[in-house]
């Protein structure tokens, strides 16, 4: 029965070039065992390297799938700093919103409470005016139930605190669960009501730089743009070049036992020449045997001599060439991505920036006359 065993262990590497081009090397080395007669080397080593590289010239010239793939990696990357950037933003000014409602309420409180003693106050001076007989008594009723009215807004504006201390420690604790959640949250900042100014050219400009929304929709922008480069590159034919180089080895050990086929045409030629020497023909020539070469007789490590040797090598040059009739995939994804791009316009957005910036240029200017009107809101409660 005839048995082969064969070993093979083989490496390979290939890598992308900045041109689209793509090398792969293998390096394949096989180990055969046979029990047959007819082989010359047994065990038998085979070593192979090849090296092949393929540059594209139409199709996936400036851009690939791969490369496609790398560059909107990065941008997806940038686009989730920015993401998470605008989250940090977002939450840094509720805290900051949830901390001013508490400094207000808390003021607040104070005012209703300094209300109540005003009107305390007035209800003892009306009593003695009453006593001497000043005013009428239906007036000091009415500054009772002006009194009521003002403790009850003191417990409407300490249920505010309540509920904006409550929201505060939502942020910054996470939930009841912290141990701290019960204490009292007294604030140490008070705010600045001194007037600030900001022109309309720097208002719009800190729009334009601080606005995360509007980065985004430019890396989307940038990630369409890749796309659209992408498919449109894919509709072109593709012409690749082709090159590579081939070196083989070979080694083992002799067979000692004879071949059977040459050994019996050995016998029969000894055989014939013996019977044409007795008719008196000439005899047939034998002919010279061929021994195997002695670079090809050892291990392993022949095989890998001869291989590096180059005394075996093959180039080999070619183009290759691959013509779409019409690739509608390509064309289909490329009018697709157009009209995404189309859709995050980033005009608009600019314009809802510089919306913004204006507001914020109008409410700074408008913000004197605020905090006067709400002096003046406190001041007629404590009336």
């Amino acid at each position: 029965m005839l048995t082969t065993k064969t070993l093979n262990y083989d490496f390979t590497a290939q890598q992308l070039l900045p041109t689209g081009a793509q090398w792969v090397a293998w390096f394949t080395n096989s180990r055969g065992d046979t029990n047959s007669q007819f082989v010359s080397l047994n065990p038998q080593y085979n070593t192979a390297l090849n090296v092949q590289i393929r540059q594209p010239i139409l199709r996936n010239f400036s851009i690939d799938d791969a490369r496609r793939r790398i560059q909107i990696a990065q941008r997806r990357l940038d686009l989730s700093d920015s993401q998470f950037r605008q989250r940090a933003i977002d939450i840094v000014a509720r805290v900051q919103r949830s901390y001013w409602d508490l400094v207000f309420a808390l003021r607040d409180v104070q005012i209703q409470r300094e209300s109540v003693e005003l009107a305390q106050s007035q209800i003892e001076r009306n009593r003695r005016m009453v006593n001497e007989g000043t005013i009428a008594p239906i007036d000091l009723v009415s500054v009772e139930a002006e009194l009521e009215k003002r403790n009850e807004n003191v417990l409407t504006a300490t249920e505010t605190v309540t509920r904006a201390e409550n929201a505060l420690k939502q942020l910054m604790l996470g939930g009841t669960e912290s141990s701290i959640w019960n204490q009292p949250l007294i604030p140490t900042e008070a705010p600045d009501l001194r007037g600030t100014s900001f022109g309309l050219t720097d208002a719009v400009a800190a729009a334009l730089v601080n606005r995360p929304e509007l980065a985004q929709s430019k890396l989307q922008q940038e990630i369409n743009k890749v796309d659209v480069r992408f498919f449109e590159n894919q509709t072109k034919p593709q012409v690749d070049l082709i090159a590579s180089y081939t070196s083989t080895g070979l080694s083992g050990a002799r067979l000692l036992t004879a071949n059977p086929f040459t050994s019996t045409t050995a016998v029969l030629l000894d055989r014939v020449n013996a019977l044409s020497g007795l008719a008196g023909i000439p005899a047939i020539p034998v002919p010279p045997s061929s021994d195997i070469p002695g670079f090809l007789v050892g291990g392993y490590g022949q095989s890998l001599q001869n291989l590096f040797s180059n005394d075996f090598r093959t180039f080999r040059f070619g183009v290759a060439f691959n013509f779409p009739l019409r690739n509608r995939t390509a064309r289909r994804a490329t009018r697709s991505r157009g009209r995404r791009g189309t859709k995050d316009s980033i005009p608009a957005k600019d314009s809802g920036a510089v919306n913004r910036g204006r507001g914020s240029e109008r409410s700074s200017r408008g913000r004197d006359g605020t905090a006067a009107g709400r002096d003046s809101t406190r001041l007629s409660r404590g009336r």
